[in-house]
């Protein structure tokens, strides 16, 4: 039956919420015309120092970073110090001043200076909310945006080690506090006129990823359910509503775009989709399939509306009888992308690496919904911003699926998880042409190429143990020729990507790897796994794998010369 590795690769939330730069406050005519000329000077002269010190700091010049920095500091100070301590545009850029100063120290690895610089911050902007009595200024705005930021930036940090300076819970409160400042910043921009400019859709960006992440920690600390849900459901509000009806209301502008809302509204979505759908999680057992459902429809079309928007993808409709290799895809399907490593795609801000994640996200959530509710082709609108595309689009969710991880290894060819993403999807779709739940499919085609699929992900990351075993069933369901030209070299490699994964978990977790308990459970797998049963009547098969795992306790090296290609071996060739 093999072993999924889609929820596996879930993870539970968006993207790691990403620094939000926030911009010292300017004085505007009104101000100026309501302050004393002595206090105008020393403003407008911090400000520029201020200024100075980011210019100086985006071109990598830290020694007058640190000076201009300086200058701001002691000019504020000197501000509120006339002022009694009481001038909210000083107490503000103030804190600016200590947010900058973080960002310096963070960025020569200064990492207990740059945390008490950012309790400085929050120390200023608290004082800044608290003493504008209106709780309604434009600079009480910019404090609870730029005070979400730090308390964000409090609650992620990692210590030297990599390990987390703070709890799981003392993180959550931060991120919640966060999450009250960020919704107030949005009630003050809305009061002020301001709720559809571009630092709005900043905000509300800003303010999605936190509840993201948030989302992330409540799955981390098993939290109920429903709270998990309603994380998901208000991160999903803030990037955007609705997008399968066509009513999309994100309103991007130059600072955020609407593919930058949606992309971020697909990694929520499929983050929750593979906690909700993941059967070793106890809390998803109170989540119904039909509670689930709208979260993957919703998943789904913000897949095709990215598809839409950018340039990289067209039609995600594949048909799984398409004669073609893991390697590529139709040009409709990929728009003929140059494959690479880290350029951008000309109109998109992804590089190849970020747009073939997008395209395996997209692939999974088509992939859970064929698990979950089966494979019957839906007709589903290609609505962008409330435009119809010329027709609607008919497709199953396996051909669906199909299409993404084809168009993510064309895209990114060295992104193993595109190659392993592709090979468990035709794995399934032919198991599925076997049992006629899937219709209009060549099994052995299938298989065949995602033995290429697999060969290529452990190429790229041979620690895939689940990669490897699948292929293993894939040669099993091949046939017993098959079997007996590669079953041993496939058992054999499955077995090394067992133990390599299991040392570089032990490595990356500073514990002991526990080797004779992975293989063991390696073997109960391999002679349970229904799919391998062609190999289990095989009178050599249990004494090989007995000998592939004695082999691989005692081997010394990670490698041991193992058959990497079984596709070369088995003399499959490419389409």
């Amino acid at each position: 039956m093999g072993k999924p590795g889609g929820n596996a690769r879930g993870g539970g939330g968006g993207r790691k919420e990403k620094k939000v730069y926030a911009t010292p406050k300017k004085l505007t005519k009104k101000d100026k015309a309501s302050l004393k000329p002595q206090t105008k000077l020393q403003l407008d002269a911090a400000a520029g120092h201020l200024d100075q010190s980011l210019k100086a700091y985006a071109a990598g010049n830290t020694a007058a970073a640190r000076q201009s920095i300086a200058k701001a500091e002691e000019d504020y100070s000197k501000i509120l110090e006339n002022h009694g301590g009481t001038h909210l545009d000083a107490r503000y850029n103030l804190g600016m001043c200590h947010y900058q100063k973080a960002d310096i120290e963070e960025s020569i690895q200064s990492w207990r200076s740059m945390q008490d610089e950012l309790q400085a911050a929050r120390m200023h902007l608290e004082r800044a909310i608290a003493d504008d009595t209106s709780r309604r200024g434009e600079t009480t705005g910019l404090a609870h945006a730029t005070l979400a930021s730090v308390l964000v930036r409090i609650a992620d940090f990692d210590t030297s080690d990599g390990k987390k300076g703070l709890s799981l819970r003392e993180r959550l409160d931060l991120h919640r506090a966060a999450a009250d400042h960020l919704t107030r910043a949005l009630e003050i921009h809305q009061i002020q006129g301001d709720g559809s400019g571009a630092h709005n859709g900043a905000l509300r960006v800003q303010a999605g990823d936190n509840q993201a992440s948030i989302m992330k920690l409540q799955i981390e600390a098993h939290a109920a359910v429903v709270d998990v849900k309603a994380s998901c459901e208000r991160a999903c509000e803030l990037y955007g509503v609705n997008v399968s009806t066509g009513v999309y209301v994100f309103h991007g502008d130059d600072t955020v775009s609407d593919a930058d809302a949606l992309l971020q509204k697909l990694k929520v979505l499929h983050g929750f989709a593979s906690w909700a759908l993941d059967d070793d999680v106890p809390a998803s057992r109170f989540l119904s399939l039909a509670d689930i459902k709208p979260f993957l429809d919703e998943g789904r079309a913000c897949a095709r509306a990215l598809s839409m928007l950018l340039p990289s993808t067209d039609s995600p409709g594949h048909h799984m009888h398409d004669p073609q290799d893991a390697s590529g895809g139709h040009e409709a399907c990929c728009g003929g992308a140059a494959a690479g490593g880290g350029e951008e795609h000309p109109g998109s801000a992804l590089s190849t690496e970020a747009d073939a994640e997008r395209l395996v996200m997209s692939g999974d959530l088509c992939q859970f919904h064929a698990r979950a509710y089966g494979n019957a082709p839906t007709r589903m609108p290609r609505h962008v911003g409330g435009a119809a595309a010329d027709t609607d689009v008919a497709v199953t969710p396996i051909d669906e699926a199909l299409g993404y991880y084809r168009a993510a290894t064309q895209t990114a060819p060295t992104v193993a998880d595109a190659h392993a993403s592709l090979g468990e999807m035709l794995y399934e779709a032919a198991k599925g042409c076997v049992a006629g739940t899937v219709v209009g499919g060549d099994p052995r085609m299938l298989l065949e190429q995602a033995i290429h699929a697999y060969d290529r992900a452990l190429a790229l990351q041979p620690t895939d143990a689940v990669s490897a075993y699948n292929a293993v069933c894939v040669v099993a369901l091949l046939g017993a020729d098959v079997v007996e030209r590669v079953g041993a070299a496939a058992v054999d490699r499955a077995v090394n990507a067992t133990v390599i994964a299991e040392k570089a978990r032990a490595s990356a977790e500073g514990g002991r790897a526990n080797v004779d308990g992975v293989l063991r459970a390696l073997a109960d797998d391999i002679r349970d796994d229904e799919d391998l049963k062609v190999m289990h009547d095989l009178p050599w098969f249990q004494e090989r794998l007995a000998q592939s795992i004695a082999e691989a306790k005692g081997r010394k090296d990670t490698v041991g010369g193992l058959v990497d290609n079984l596709a070369d071996v088995m003399r499959i060739e490419s389409a």
